[in-house]
């Protein structure tokens, strides 16, 4: 039995650079609980630069540099994919993950509709409580009936081993506040390739808390 899960899964995040977009929803997304349902209607998500109010007259940011369109952008900790990426991943038979058709529009109104919002509507209570570091509050946190904050993750493999590896492959976790996605190894060795430093990829019994800011 692996009971080293941590080994085999990865937290995805954005990455910080200037040129980043971060994903700002369209007021046309309200109705449209990205992220924490399954969603039935028929119309796409919209989305827009978060740092569009920052361009310049000569339309840089305000750092000199380019809007940067790419293949996988952040909307806090989760994405959208581009048609190719998502064709890669829509071959698993992934639990509780729906690609829901996204359009980016850029600084001067192009639609750019070939991108997808990877949904993971639902969550788990995957966290070792007992293995896991918790924050200096968690005690008073979980007193007042609130989820505690992981310092370190450690997975629940006695939860998890009873889904099949497949149905897994993509995840949240329901029982830390932490909000991360959680990506199988196979997942991230064919995403990484393509998106190159538009992404961190952090196994997860290496990562700490907000070690993710610390590393540009």
């Amino acid at each position: 039995m692996n009971i080293h899960l941590e080994q085999e899964y990865y937290i995805i995040c954005g990455q910080t650079a200037k040129d980043v977009i971060r994903l700002k929803p369209d007021p046309r997304n309200k109705k449209l609980k990205a992220g924490s349902q399954f969603i039935t209607h028929g119309r796409p998500l919209f989305y827009t630069n978060a740092y569009n109010d920052d361009q310049r007259s000569d339309g840089l940011n305000r750092y000199g540099e380019k809007e940067n369109i790419t293949n996988i952008m952040f909307k806090g900790k989760s994405f959208i994919l581009d048609d190719e990426l998502r064709n890669l991943l829509i071959k698993f038979d992934v639990k509780s993950v729906q690609y829901y058709q996204a359009i980016y529009i850029d600084k001067i109104g192009n639609y750019h509709e070939n991108y997808w919002f990877v949904n993971v509507y639902e969550s788990y209570d995957w966290c070792d409580i007992d293995r896991s570091t918790l924050d200096e509050f968690a005690d008073e946190d979980i007193a007042d009936g609130d989820l505690p904050r992981a310092d370190k993750i450690a997975l629940d493999f006695h939860k998890m081993l009873q889904v099949p590896e497949e149905k897994r492959l993509i995840f949240k976790i329901s029982n830390i506040i932490n909000n991360y996605i959680y990506v199988h190894e196979k997942i991230k060795n064919l995403l990484e390739p393509l998106v190159g430093d538009k992404a961190k990829f952090y196994r997860v019994d290496e990562y700490e808390e907000g070690m993710e800011f610390m590393d540009d």
